[in-house]
């Protein structure tokens, strides 16, 4: 029988921007644009820390002209850290969790990347929703050493 998480009680204890790049140079107003997005989620098992890395880029002709990454890391709470099923070599992030914790960084770069385009050519520029389940497809497992 499967292990159900119901409430996962978390904050937010940083948030980064960890790259942000505007090429003007490789950006033409009449090309078309394609968004590229990645994300890697990292745990601190001392700490009791997630980490959800995402990376967008915005393209044109195979070049990037925009480029955002940030990350958010949550605290996550005792209690609920005891929650998450583990073996004698891993512990398990449920899928649920994953998605939550990735909209939330999702919805934090497409602010970081307002507050540095705003009042530039490059405002008009946002992260538009994503579907994070063609993203995040599993649990995730983490070795425990």
């Amino acid at each position: 029988m499967k292990h159900e998480i119901t409430n996962v009680l978390f904050y937010i204890q940083q948030i980064k921007t960890d790259q942000f790049a505007i090429i003007a140079e490789h950006f033409s107003p009449t090309a078309g644009v394609e968004l590229l997005s990645k994300i890697e989620f990292k745990l601190d098992l001392q700490q009791q820390r997630i980490g959800t890395f995402m990376s967008f880029e915005f393209h044109q002709s195979q070049k990037v002209f925009i480029k955002i990454a940030c990350s958010c890391h949550f605290q996550i709470e005792p209690a609920s850290w005891e929650q998450f099923p583990r073996t004698n070599s891993s512990i398990t992030i449920p899928k649920p969790f994953l998605l939550h914790i990735a909209t939330i960084t999702t919805g934090t770069a497409r602010g970081v990347l307002s507050s540095k385009t705003e009042g530039t050519t490059f405002g008009t520029f946002i992260i538009p929703t994503v579907d994070l389940t063609k993203m995040v497809l599993s649990d995730a497992e983490f070795a425990l050493t």
